[in-house]
């Protein structure tokens, strides 16, 4: 079971943020970081509705140290997942955005510089635009050698930019707004080491009704040279690997087109949907509460977000179907009724499932899948089956979440 170690920072509260910038990182060199964290603070319109998370996937304790403190440097937190896996970075920004609250995120890597006008040219697009959008930026090479000075990047950005060459395609560096990330269900988790998880997100956004942009002309960011990532045989055996999946079904994946729903249990090592497509809230005291979060993590149904309310201690912790925290933080009632009302305005997943921590699973490892999916095809399950919840009654009820 994975956990989340690192300290959270808290952004700056005095207003609300209008974009999260989630930056995913792993074993990255701080200087790298900090170059691209410090383009915020040269920003003409300013950065202060900006809160940026450092979604560190799995780095080392030495570097994820080096991390934090570059993230604090520059105003941003970090947050840290222990995952030791292969580098995968759709989830890592998956689990960015959910430790995020802003409505419009920025997916950016760690050696990017913006232009002065980048954060002007989304305030722009945010105003005129619907609540469903996404956008790329063109990304110019520098070449080798060439550095841009931070402290001159509103004067110098322009003439060190024509220098650079444009990459022909380039959708790692994008922003798209939270509602639409939701309704689409992340990014798709199935690429990993390198290669086309950008491309797959890009193109069902253009298959989804959400206006898509191309901001060439109007904002760009610098990619600042550094050795190939892609030549070694990892990388090189991932990219074909991932190219298998992504080009013979012309960008439309298999574990999206016709993933869980299709009617068999996903297996425990892969998640077939970014995004939980169930929330299960789970609300009491301990030592319930521990064991009936533990047995929702058993089942082999991995695409649930468990969502705990602690009545004692007064405090939610959100994370996934493996046990990874995403959130955490204060309930505003220590009353069941209110508790468990909280929880439902932080799920994600499109049915929601609340209970007690008197709850038990009858032994089934796949009861949530055998009760849960034919729910969410619109079908009554095909046997029937209690939960009972120690002499308190049955649950739980499941419903759609609202729209």
């Amino acid at each position: 079971m994975a956990s989340a170690r690192g300290c959270v920072v808290k952004a700056d509260t005095r207003t609300a943020p209008r974009f999260a910038m989630v930056v995913p990182v792993r074993n990255y060199p701080r200087h790298a970081l900090a170059r691209t964290l410090e383009s915020l603070r040269y920003q003409r319109g300013g950065s202060d509705d900006v809160e940026i998370c450092v979604a560190d996937y799995g780095s080392s304790e030495a570097c994820a140290r080096e991390t934090e403190t570059t993230a604090r440097e520059w105003g941003a937190f970090h947050r840290v997942f222990d995952e030791r896996g292969p580098w995968n970075r759709a989830r890592a920004i998956n689990l960015g955005v959910r430790a995020t609250v802003a409505p419009v995120i920025i997916a950016s890597d760690a050696d990017i510089v913006f232009a002065p006008d980048f954060l002007d040219c989304l305030r722009e697009l945010a105003a005129r635009t619907g609540p469903e959008w996404y956008a790329h930026m063109p990304m110019l090479d520098l070449p080798r050698g060439v550095q841009l000075a931070p402290e001159r990047i509103a004067e110098d950005y322009h003439p060190v930019a024509s220098l650079a060459e444009q990459r022909v395609w380039s959708k790692g560096n994008v922003a798209f707004t939270r509602l639409l990330f939701e309704r689409l269900r992340g990014w798709e988790e199935a690429f990993t080491v390198w290669g086309c998880e950008d491309n797959e997100f890009f193109d069902r956004c253009s298959r989804s009704d959400a206006p898509t942009f191309d901001l060439t002309g109007r904002t760009s960011c610098l990619h600042h040279w550094h050795p190939s990532n892609k030549r070694g045989e990892e990388a090189r055996a991932a990219i074909a690997r991932n190219q298998v999946i992504y080009w013979p079904n012309e960008g439309r994946l298999p574990v999206v087109r016709s993933g869980p729903l299709a009617g068999e249990p996903p297996l425990d090592s892969h998640r077939p949907f970014s995004l939980p497509l169930v929330s299960m809230i789970v609300a009491g005291r301990e030592p319930g509460l521990s064991t009936a979060v533990r047995l929702l993590c058993e089942q082999s149904y991995k695409a649930v977000e468990i969502l705990r309310a602690d009545l004692d201690a007064g405090r939610f912790v959100v994370s996934d179907g493996f046990g990874t925290v995403t959130r955490e933080g204060e309930l505003p009632s220590r009353i069941p009724e209110d508790a468990i009302a909280h929880c439902r305005t932080l799920a994600t997943g499109d049915l929601l499932a609340a209970m007690d921590d008197g709850f038990r699973f009858p032994n089934d490892e796949h009861l949530v899948w055998a009760i849960l999916i034919p729910m969410l095809k619109g079908e009554r399950p095909s046997r029937r089956f209690t939960w009972r919840c120690e002499d308190r009654g049955q649950g739980p009820e499941a419903t759609r979440a609202s729209p």
